[in-house]
């Protein structure tokens, strides 16, 4: 739970990358669940918005966290 709330109410693409390699480095996920939480948090899927974006993908990457637990 601590890494949710280390989050915050803004994330970028490229710390979303960072937290998922680490998972993937320590055996919390696997390569289907890092495929997963990359593609629905990527630039290509909230590239239209500009301002929100990276808030709405720390609640997109945050509720998936929680629902993986």
């Amino acid at each position: 739970m601590h890494i949710i709330t280390s989050i915050g109410n803004t994330i970028s693409a490229k710390e979303v990358d960072i937290f998922v390699n680490n998972f993937l480095d320590y055996g919390v996920i696997d390569e289907k669940i890092a495929k997963l939480l990359k593609g629905a948090t990527n630039d290509k899927v909230l590239g239209s918005l500009k301002n929100e974006k990276d808030e709405l993908r720390a609640k997109i990457f945050k509720s998936m966290l929680i629902n993986l637990v």
